[in-house]
Protein backbone atom coordinates (compact mmCIF):
# COMPACT_ATOMS: atom_id res chain seq x y z
CA UNK A 1 0.00 0.00 0.00
CA UNK A 2 1.21 3.47 -0.97
CA UNK A 3 -0.82 5.63 1.87
CA UNK A 4 -4.15 7.50 0.94
CA UNK A 5 -5.44 7.99 -2.32
CA UNK A 6 -5.35 11.40 -3.75
CA UNK A 7 -8.95 12.79 -4.56
CA UNK A 8 -9.59 13.09 -8.37
CA UNK A 9 -12.28 13.82 -9.94
CA UNK A 10 -14.87 11.63 -12.17
CA UNK A 11 -14.19 12.29 -15.82
CA UNK A 12 -16.25 14.83 -17.05
CA UNK A 13 -16.56 17.07 -14.15
CA UNK A 14 -15.89 20.52 -14.41
CA UNK A 15 -15.27 22.53 -10.85
CA UNK A 16 -14.83 25.55 -12.94
CA UNK A 17 -18.44 26.50 -13.49
CA UNK A 18 -19.40 25.19 -9.63
CA UNK A 19 -20.86 22.03 -8.01
CA UNK A 20 -24.34 21.07 -8.40
CA UNK A 21 -26.01 18.05 -5.91
CA UNK A 22 -25.63 15.46 -8.50
CA UNK A 23 -21.63 16.31 -9.00
CA UNK A 24 -20.98 16.18 -5.46
CA UNK A 25 -22.77 12.97 -4.95
CA UNK A 26 -20.94 11.69 -7.97
CA UNK A 27 -17.71 12.70 -6.69
CA UNK A 28 -18.09 11.71 -3.34
CA UNK A 29 -18.79 8.03 -5.06
CA UNK A 30 -15.80 7.85 -7.08
CA UNK A 31 -13.71 9.19 -4.14
CA UNK A 32 -14.89 6.90 -1.63
CA UNK A 33 -13.03 4.01 -0.41
CA UNK A 34 -15.26 2.35 1.90
CA UNK A 35 -17.50 2.19 -1.70
CA UNK A 36 -14.81 1.13 -3.77
CA UNK A 37 -14.14 -1.91 -1.07
CA UNK A 38 -17.57 -2.92 -1.07
CA UNK A 39 -17.74 -2.91 -4.89
CA UNK A 40 -14.84 -4.96 -4.97
CA UNK A 41 -16.65 -7.01 -2.51
CA UNK A 42 -19.44 -7.65 -4.73
CA UNK A 43 -17.02 -8.78 -7.43
CA UNK A 44 -15.46 -11.25 -5.38
CA UNK A 45 -18.61 -12.64 -4.04
CA UNK A 46 -19.43 -13.10 -7.90
CA UNK A 47 -16.45 -14.85 -8.62
CA UNK A 48 -17.40 -16.99 -6.23
CA UNK A 49 -20.70 -17.43 -7.52
CA UNK A 50 -19.50 -18.60 -11.02
CA UNK A 51 -16.63 -21.05 -9.58
CA UNK A 52 -19.49 -22.80 -6.96
CA UNK A 53 -21.36 -23.37 -10.58
CA UNK A 54 -17.91 -24.78 -11.74
CA UNK A 55 -17.71 -28.69 -12.61
CA UNK A 56 -14.29 -29.11 -12.34
CA UNK A 57 -12.05 -31.32 -14.56
CA UNK A 58 -11.79 -34.87 -12.58
CA UNK A 59 -8.49 -36.24 -12.93
CA UNK A 60 -8.70 -40.48 -12.92
CA UNK A 61 -5.67 -41.73 -11.90
CA UNK A 62 -5.53 -45.54 -10.48
CA UNK A 63 -2.11 -46.80 -8.79
CA UNK A 64 -1.69 -50.33 -9.06
CA UNK A 65 -2.17 -52.39 -6.70
CA UNK A 66 -5.62 -50.79 -5.82
CA UNK A 67 -7.28 -51.53 -2.69
CA UNK A 68 -11.19 -51.79 -2.24
CA UNK A 69 -11.09 -48.19 -0.63
CA UNK A 70 -8.89 -46.22 -3.51
CA UNK A 71 -11.57 -48.12 -5.90
CA UNK A 72 -14.40 -46.43 -4.17
CA UNK A 73 -13.00 -43.26 -3.73
CA UNK A 74 -12.76 -42.64 -6.71
CA UNK A 75 -15.55 -43.85 -8.12
CA UNK A 76 -17.77 -41.70 -5.39
CA UNK A 77 -15.71 -38.91 -5.81
CA UNK A 78 -18.06 -37.01 -8.81
CA UNK A 79 -20.80 -38.30 -7.21
CA UNK A 80 -20.30 -36.16 -4.37
CA UNK A 81 -19.38 -32.74 -5.92
CA UNK A 82 -22.43 -33.03 -7.94
CA UNK A 83 -24.22 -33.65 -4.77
CA UNK A 84 -22.88 -30.40 -3.28
CA UNK A 85 -22.72 -28.12 -6.27
CA UNK A 86 -26.47 -26.89 -5.87
CA UNK A 87 -25.87 -26.06 -2.01
CA UNK A 88 -22.07 -24.26 -2.81
CA UNK A 89 -24.28 -22.35 -5.67
CA UNK A 90 -27.18 -21.66 -3.20
CA UNK A 91 -24.48 -20.66 -0.56
CA UNK A 92 -22.21 -18.12 -2.80
CA UNK A 93 -25.76 -16.66 -4.00
CA UNK A 94 -26.58 -15.85 -0.61
CA UNK A 95 -23.07 -14.11 -0.29
CA UNK A 96 -23.25 -12.46 -3.58
CA UNK A 97 -27.09 -10.63 -2.23
CA UNK A 98 -25.16 -9.75 0.84
CA UNK A 99 -22.57 -8.27 -0.90
CA UNK A 100 -24.83 -6.48 -3.22
CA UNK A 101 -27.04 -5.51 -0.61
CA UNK A 102 -24.00 -3.69 1.77
CA UNK A 103 -22.69 -2.02 -1.25
CA UNK A 104 -26.22 -0.47 -2.21
CA UNK A 105 -26.64 0.44 1.74
CA UNK A 106 -23.42 1.45 1.61
CA UNK A 107 -23.99 3.99 -1.45
CA UNK A 108 -26.99 5.28 -0.29
CA UNK A 109 -25.65 6.33 3.41
CA UNK A 110 -22.89 8.20 1.17
CA UNK A 111 -25.46 9.65 -1.08
CA UNK A 112 -27.99 10.66 1.57
CA UNK A 113 -24.62 11.91 4.02
CA UNK A 114 -23.26 14.01 0.66
CA UNK A 115 -26.54 15.64 0.10
CA UNK A 116 -27.17 16.73 3.77
CA UNK A 117 -23.88 18.31 3.84
CA UNK A 118 -24.26 20.12 0.31
CA UNK A 119 -27.46 21.39 1.51
CA UNK A 120 -25.78 22.79 4.53
CA UNK A 121 -23.46 24.52 2.60
CA UNK A 122 -26.11 26.41 0.82
CA UNK A 123 -28.30 26.43 3.78
CA UNK A 124 -24.99 28.60 5.45
CA UNK A 125 -24.49 30.82 1.98
CA UNK A 126 -27.66 31.95 2.75
CA UNK A 127 -27.61 32.87 6.47
CA UNK A 128 -24.30 34.08 5.59
CA UNK A 129 -25.95 36.77 2.70
CA UNK A 130 -29.16 37.03 4.95
CA UNK A 131 -26.82 38.11 7.78
CA UNK A 132 -24.51 40.53 5.45
CA UNK A 133 -27.83 42.21 4.43
CA UNK A 134 -29.22 42.56 7.94
CA UNK A 135 -26.00 43.96 9.24
CA UNK A 136 -26.33 46.54 5.81
CA UNK A 137 -29.88 47.46 6.71
CA UNK A 138 -29.14 47.91 11.12
CA UNK A 139 -26.38 50.18 9.63
CA UNK A 140 -28.93 52.67 7.84
CA UNK A 141 -30.71 52.51 10.43
CA UNK A 142 -28.02 53.45 13.02
CA UNK A 143 -27.57 56.51 10.85
CA UNK A 144 -30.87 57.22 10.40
CA UNK A 145 -31.42 57.42 13.87
CA UNK A 146 -28.32 59.38 14.52
CA UNK A 147 -30.07 62.00 12.15
CA UNK A 148 -32.83 62.02 13.86
CA UNK A 149 -31.05 62.50 17.34
CA UNK A 150 -29.72 66.03 15.52
CA UNK A 151 -33.45 66.65 14.22
CA UNK A 152 -34.39 65.83 18.22
CA UNK A 153 -36.79 63.28 17.73
CA UNK A 154 -35.19 60.60 19.75
CA UNK A 155 -32.92 60.22 22.53
CA UNK A 156 -29.08 59.17 22.88
CA UNK A 157 -30.60 56.05 24.21
CA UNK A 158 -32.24 55.27 21.42
CA UNK A 159 -29.15 56.39 18.79
CA UNK A 160 -26.74 53.81 20.96
CA UNK A 161 -29.32 50.79 20.92
CA UNK A 162 -29.73 51.14 16.80
CA UNK A 163 -25.71 51.56 16.87
CA UNK A 164 -25.42 48.58 19.37
CA UNK A 165 -28.15 46.47 16.85
CA UNK A 166 -25.71 47.00 13.93
CA UNK A 167 -21.90 46.64 15.62
CA UNK A 168 -23.47 43.26 16.94
CA UNK A 169 -25.13 42.00 13.85
CA UNK A 170 -21.67 43.05 11.76
CA UNK A 171 -19.93 40.68 14.31
CA UNK A 172 -22.15 38.18 13.59
CA UNK A 173 -21.57 38.37 10.15
CA UNK A 174 -18.14 38.34 10.36
CA UNK A 175 -18.07 35.24 12.98
CA UNK A 176 -20.16 33.36 10.20
CA UNK A 177 -17.82 34.74 7.40
CA UNK A 178 -14.97 33.35 9.05
CA UNK A 179 -16.49 29.55 9.76
CA UNK A 180 -17.40 29.58 6.21
CA UNK A 181 -14.21 30.45 5.08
Amino acid sequence: LTGPREWTAPPGLSLADGVTMDEAVAAALWNNADFHAALASLGLARADLIEAGLIRNPIFSLLFPAGPKQLEWTLTWPVDVLWQRPKRIADARLNAEAAAGALVAHGLRLVADVKLAFLDVLASDRRLALGTEQAKVAGELAGLAAGRLRAGDISDFEVRLAQTDAARLEAARLTRQATRD
